[in-house]
């Protein structure tokens, strides 16, 4: 189905390598990790294989670069060659989910007032608490650091576990 959808795409032999050993350890219940040089296709080989499997996966990636890579490229091109429903959420580690509580002490200093304002109009305006995603804060971002989920009682914690649950990916 792939080849037919992308005629000029062809799997590499790690990547079905890859793909069927992933799928070996779904089968079994088994735990499986991928470790491989960069750019040999491991997560398009491994989004292969939970798109085949009818469980609930968790792929843990390693840097938000890979998460957008994920979200704008990969997983499109295969959800769009395949034809599938199967829902996909990206949850970004506790550095990068914004708290809406320390953004509002945030808010009332007057030093950082004015970011904060705006890092707060972006998350009202698109539901968002991935701070990966906002075009206001850049990696390393000191402030960001000061809003960012502190803990399991944070609400940005809450709610991103109760994300996952509504995934299939």
């Amino acid at each position: 189905a792939l080849a037919a959808a992308m005629p000029r795409f062809q799997m590499r032999p790690m990547q079905w390598q890859i793909e069927r050993l992933t799928q070996a350890a779904l089968e079994t219940a088994g735990i499986h990790a991928v470790i491989a040089p960069h750019v040999f296709g491991k997560t398009f080989a491994l989004l292969l294989a939970a798109l085949s499997s009818r469980q609930k996966i968790v792929l843990g990636v390693a840097s938000v670069a890979l998460q957008h890579k994920i979200r704008e490229l990969d997983w499109p091109l295969l959800r769009e060659a395949l034809q599938i429903s199967k829902q996909l959420v990206l949850i970004s580690s506790r550095r990068n989910q914004l708290c809406p509580q320390r953004l509002q002490k945030q808010c009332s200093q007057l030093r950082v007032a004015g970011k904060a304002q705006a890092l707060l109009q972006w998350h009202l305006q698109t539901g968002s608490r991935d701070l990966s995603l906002c075009p206001l804060v850049h990696e390393n971002d000191a402030f960001a650091a000061g809003v960012s989920c502190s803990g399991n009682r944070c609400d940005a914690a809450l709610c991103a576990r109760d994300h996952m649950h509504s995934a299939d990916i």
